[in-house]
This record gives structure tokens, sequence and C-alpha cells, in this order.
């Protein structure tokens, strides 16, 4: 198996610098550029897999054109940033809550914290971060609107502390990870959002799995994608999105998730209309003796597309659902120049296919021909099963063996 190479001074000099998609020219006059930080208020997490969330109240509308993620190396697995109507406590400091059902005490925070999810109600996912992604800087005209006036007048952070030895070695550490935001008052004609596609399911031992969902637009606006960022854990290695239009696949974006999970530009200019299929797909390698679940701790995998993009300011409500969650049988009916794009890893000749899936079909073809075979040996006409038989092994790898 061929190691994938890495230019190391390449990726220090990138995650020096804050990923920018607009032009410094663009930006509001100073005089309405505010910083804004939500960070964790010194905590100790003294167990591993602990998710914390700690909130803020505005008073007031603001307009968040950079984020800015603060943490300390080793610390902090990933960091989520939400709107929400209501926060899932709002008489705690800080509490303990996961993006999922956890499925151990370790998830919870244990006895520490009260359980709790990030957010009450009318949850919007606006920011997250994980594998050391530099900061990030919206396109032009682009903001996330929160506040009191999109009925959205709490910001929730969430932080998952994928270790806890370095606090119960030292019960003086204390950690404050969270998101610096820049903002502005001044309204912007474009507003952002962004729409998770996610899986559930197992990995076998031993197995690469492709993890698939897809879902139709249900929105009654035009979408405007202009990033994109992948989440997985430790068997991840391919994560793509697409939009499916007419049976045509539109590449979104499609990245190496062991690699900084930044927010990437996405590929091309395409657009997500009402009607439209968004279709993502994980591919997932486990080279271990034990299946792996999806789930909230280290030991479990996630499966997480996000895309990134915008709306007119006028259109505010009208994008519908931000979240798909279904099984992906649109996947059946890709083209094979999909299926191999999306189990290759970017820039590289890396190919994982799915043995599950190709032994399902090879399984069903040669059944099919059996049964083309036996009804040829009993005189039926068979018209097209020689040209059937060579498509069959003309489409199978070199290394193909027949037994």
């Amino acid at each position: 198996m061929t190691p994938l190479l890495v230019n190391i001074a390449a990726v220090c000099s990138l995650l020096a610098m804050p990923l920018v998609l607009t032009s410094v020219a663009s930006a509001p006059a100073a005089s309405d550029s505010s910083v804004m930080d939500l960070l964790m208020p010194g905590v100790s997490p003294k167990q591993e897999d602990t998710y914390l969330c700690t909130a803020v109240k505005l008073d007031k509308n603001r307009y968040i054109r950079a984020f800015n993620p603060q943490h300390q190396s080793g610390h902090a697995h990933h960091i989520i940033l939400t709107a929400c109507k209501e926060p899932g406590s709002a008489t705690e400091k800080v509490w303990s809550c996961g993006e999922m059902l956890t499925k151990s005490e370790g998830a919870t925070g244990g006895k520490t914290y009260k359980q709790a999810p990030q957010c009450a109600s009318d949850t919007r996912i606006i920011y997250a971060y994980a594998m050391d992604a530099p900061a990030l800087q919206l396109p032009d005209g682009v903001t996330f609107g929160v506040g009191p006036g999109f009925d959205l007048p709490w910001l929730v952070v969430q932080v998952h502390y994928k270790k806890a030895s370095d606090f119960v070695k030292n019960p003086s550490l204390k950690d404050n990870s969270g998101v610096k935001m820049t903002y502005q008052t001044t309204p912007s004609p474009k507003l952002g959002g962004v729409h998770i596609s996610l899986t559930d399911g197992v990995i076998p031992a031993h197995s690469v799995t492709h993890m698939e969902t897809s879902c139709s637009y249900d929105g009654q606006t035009t979408l405007h994608p202009f990033a994109f960022r992948t989440h997985t854990h430790s068997h991840g290695r391919v994560v793509s999105g697409y939009r499916v239009r007419d049976g045509h696949w539109s590449l979104i974006g499609s990245a190496n998730p062991q690699m900084p999970q930044m927010f990437y530009p996405v590929n091309g200019s395409g657009v997500i209309r009402p009607g439209d299929m968004l279709a993502a797909k994980c591919v997932m390698e486990n080279t271990g003796d034990k299946d792996v679940s999806i789930g909230a701790t280290q030991k479990d995998e996630m499966c997480n597309f996000y895309m990134m993009y915008w709306i007119r300011a006028d259109d505010v409500g009208k994008d519908g659902s931000r979240m798909c969650y279904t099984s992906g049988e649109l996947w059946d009916l890709a083209p094979s120049s999909v299926m191999a794009a999306s189990a290759t890893v970017p820039g590289t000749e890396r190919v994982f296919r799915e043995m599950n899936r190709e032994m399902d079909r090879m399984d069903r073809m040669m059944n099919q021909m059996l049964l083309n075979g036996e009804r040829a040996a009993s005189g039926i006409d068979m018209p097209g099963f020689e040209d059937e038989a060579n498509e069959f092994y003309a489409d199978q790898p070199e290394d193909f063996i027949e037994f």
C-alpha cells in the first residue's frame, strides 16, 4: 500500500493563516467591527469524551463575519458553535452536553456538570472546528445573523474533550477553549447557513465501508454553497458531498478527514435549488478486530459533511431543513465515475473499494448468469447472455480471481 505523502512545511504554513473567503478591501468600516469571545470559563474535565457547553444571551442583533477558534493544543477535539432560541440550560454556567445520545458515562461529563442538550429548541449550527483548522473569514457581503430579531438570542459553544489525563494529573489546570467572533451591527445583503449530512451505522471489523446519506432539499429559495467541511474520527478516509439534479451528480467538495478539518472552498459555483438532492458519503476503513459504531466517544465514529451557504437576506427562513439523516438509497443510482471519485483520497490515486457492495453486486450478477445459463441449457433462447458475461468479467479489477 503506497503511503500518503504530505508536504509538512506547506501544511504548517497553511495552518498559520486564516482561511479567507473574501477580500479585505470589501470589509465594513472599522467603526462597525467588534470582537466577541465565547469561551469555556476555566473548566477542568476529569473524564475522557466529556462534552461541555456554555452560552451567552444577545440583547441585539449581530452579524458574524469571521470565526477564530481558541484552543489549547491537545485539549479540544472539536468545537461547535450553535445559535439557539433557548439554550440547553438557562441556569448552569457550564453544562454537560453531547452532540448525540451518549452511550457511556464517560461521554456525559460525569457528575460534575448537569446533563442537557446544546439547545432546548431551534438549534442552528453556524461554525465547527477540529484537527487544528485555521480561522475562517466569510465571503464578501455574507454574515451569520443572530440575536432576538432572528429568534435566535442565544449562542452556545460546545467543546469535546477527547482526553482528560492532563486535567487529572494537574487538578489546577483549567481550559478556556471556544470561539472568537468578529461581527458587525449593520445588516448584510446575504445571510449564511450550514447544512449538515450525517449517518448512523456500523463499520465491520477488517472492512472498508461506505456510509451514505441523501435527502431532497425542501427549502423555498436558492442556496449558494461557498465552503464545506468534513468530520470523522480515525477510521475516515474520504468524505464527499454532491448535488444531484436530473440524474447529474455535481461535486460540492471532497476531503481527507485526517487532514485539518477546516472549511474549504467548494468545488465550482453551482447552486442548490428546491427539489435538488443532497448526497454525502464517508469512506471508512476498519483494520481492527472489533466492529465500530457511530457514536459520541473517541472509540466510536462519526460521518459528517457540512455545507456552508448563503441566501439573500430577504429570504431568511426559507432555506428549509438544515440536516440530512436518512439512508442513502440514491447512491445505488450513482454513476460509476462518481462511485470511484467518492472513494478516492483527494490528491492521490488511492481508492478504497467497499467490499460488501462489490461482493453483493457480484453475487447478484453471478446468480443471474447462472439462471440464464440454466435457461440456455434448457433450450430457451437467451439473446445477450454472452455479452452479459463479457461485461461482468471486463468490469472486474485485474487481480479478480474466478473460483
